[in-house]
């Protein structure tokens, strides 16, 4: 019987263990997913607050432009500097292009 008490025991500390694991895991899921780093990391305003103060949520090309040029050094751009400065400069130019009425 203190055998099978003590296995209990042993296991209630297992699945413990596995719900503090699980829980420090979907907190470092969710930051990804919610604050990714290269968004956030040593800013005082993420580029989203940003472009929602600046109501810029409701353009989807200035929005973008706004995110990719936020992204610039931090992301995709750490291989290719220029990478999203030319996503940028498409969704402005898809803007230009629909302003004009070329689209």
């Amino acid at each position: 019987m203190k055998q099978e008490t003590d296995r209990r025991l042993d296991i209630g500390h297992f699945d413990r263990n596995i719900s503090e694991e699980y829980e420090k895991l979907r907190k470092e899921v969710e930051d990804d997913i919610l604050n990714p780093a290269h968004y956030t990391r040593g800013r005082e305003f993420s580029p989203l607050d940003v472009i929602e103060d600046w109501e810029l949520d409701r353009d989807y090309y200035l929005g973008n432009a706004i995110k990719y040029i936020s992204r610039y050094n931090r992301k995709d751009s750490v291989e290719d500097p220029l990478t999203c400065l030319k996503k940028a400069v498409f969704y402005l130019q898809r803007k230009i292009d629909r302003h004009e009425g070329k689209m």
